[in-house]
């Protein structure tokens, strides 16, 4: 099964639990940039409320428990990430372990279109703060890319990466973004 024929299942599963959630990470960065700067993606990933319990999702789609992701390339003292693996399809859900930005990226959710269907998605800024909370270099690209949107808030960005003290990460993918 391929991914964006997955993605109505997914859907329909989070709006009948009646799920806070926002499409994020290389789908949702997708949505924002230009078809020559879209790159290609191996999961789906999903903002979610922090404490958010995936049991009934799992239930609902017959696939496994959830698993808590552990990994060093993660900074999971700030993110909560529960993995569900449906049919070779992984599906991430990611929060924040703040209040306060988990609020804001909520009350900043756009409506985009993936699969012939709308969909709740993630600001470019809210994404580039995902992204430089998980301090992966495979991210610094696709940062830079997002920086570049005409939508791109960077007074946001800026604000919430220096609380979670990933600013000089978020940085680089500003200077990389500056020097092409």
């Amino acid at each position: 099964m391929a991914i964006l024929d997955f993605l109505p299942q997914i859907l329909d599963a989070l709006i009948k639990e009646k799920t806070p959630f926002a499409l994020t990470g290389g789908l949702a960065s997708n949505l924002w940039l230009p078809d020559e700067q879209v790159r290609e993606t191996f999961d789906i990933d999903f903002a979610v409320p922090a404490g958010w319990s995936p049991d009934q999702l799992a239930t609902s789609l017959r696939a496994p428990p959830m698993l808590a992701m552990r990994g060093a390339d993660l900074n999971l003292r700030r993110a909560e990430i529960k993995r569900l693996v449906v049919e070779n399809i992984v599906v991430d859900f990611v929060s924040v372990k703040s209040a306060p930005f988990m609020k804001e990226v909520f009350a900043r959710v756009q409506t985009g279109r993936l699969a012939g269907r709308p969909l709740p998605v993630l600001s470019p800024e809210d994404i580039f703060v995902f992204k430089a909370i998980s301090k992966r270099e495979r991210d610094i690209q696709p940062m830079s890319a997002l920086a570049t949107t005409a939508e791109f808030d960077r007074k946001h960005a800026e604000k919430w990466c220096r609380k979670f003290g990933v600013w000089l990460f978020a940085a680089r993918a500003l200077k990389s973004q500056r020097t092409k």
